[in-house]
């Protein structure tokens, strides 16, 4: 290569160093949001709709709602040595006209097997919230089931159902303020590569009701964790000095 390719060369590494990383280059959480079985919101992971940067994290967007239902709070997607997705007290706020049934699914997927690995690995699945009622009538109800695929499909609403899961947590007729549900788990084989995870919630929300959902899906299984995407163009540029200094010689 002549000197003056090198050159080239060399400036376009600086130039791919110096382009920032798109903020969701390696997002894979999914929030979709359905109301007595309509068409859901579907939020992807710093996509439209999530207001937080932060990969594995969706915060709802203010003014979120659909059906005379709003929506809001965090919902997290967790790997490393914990290995999980929360719905981190998700609200949901009946300002309609009638009872709502709400149907709410979070899921990630491309969880890469590191480290140890349970044995055999298990699924466990939690509901926890607290709920306000208005003083209309109706009652109240939750449940949460997880979900798993060793085979690594990104688990939606239209397809979950036919996935590996820990059978309900379910709270019948929620009390004013705080409910639990009783654990339920499930055991599983990993395959040879990457799985993934989903939570589904089902809820019934009578008319002025507040419902702050806290609802857990966790595996015995460590994952790899997942790099901000800024760290890759750092790395680029870390690497880009060590680089020059090796071409020094022979550009001279």
């Amino acid at each position: 290569m002549k000197t003056s390719g090198k050159i080239q060369c060399l400036l376009a590494l600086a130039a791919l160093a110096a382009v920032p990383v798109a903020a969701n280059a390696a997002t894979t959480e999914l929030l979709q949001l359905q109301v007595n079985g309509g068409t859901p919101i579907t939020i992807n992971d710093n996509g439209t709709g999530d207001i937080n940067n932060a990969i594995g994290t969706i915060t709802i967007a203010s003014g979120t709602a659909s059906g005379g239902v709003s929506f809001g709070g965090n919902n997290i997607s967790t790997r490393g040595p914990t290995t999980q997705l929360n719905d981190n007290t998700i609200s949901i706020t009946n300002t309609g006209n009638a009872s709502a049934d709400v149907t709410i699914l979070l899921s990630d997927y491309n969880f890469a097997p590191a480290g140890s690995v349970g044995s055999p690995p298990s699924l466990t699945n939690l509901l926890a919230g607290t709920y306000y009622p208005d003083s209309s009538t109706g009652s109240a109800s939750a449940s949460v089931t997880s979900y798993v695929d060793p085979n690594n499909a990104q688990i939606t609403l239209s397809n979950y159902s036919s996935f590996t899961n820990t059978g309900a947590s379910s709270v019948s007729t929620l009390p004013d303020g705080t409910f639990n549900g009783t654990s339920t788990s499930v055991n599983y084989t990993l395959g040879s590569g990457d799985f993934s995870l989903a939570q589904v919630a089902t809820l019934v929300v009578p008319v002025g009701a507040q419902l702050n959902l806290s609802a857990t899906t966790s595996t015995n299984v460590s994952t790899i964790p997942s790099p901000e995407p800024a760290s890759f163009a750092l790395l680029g540029a870390a690497a880009l000095p060590l680089l020059l200094r090796r071409r020094k010689g022979t550009l001279a």
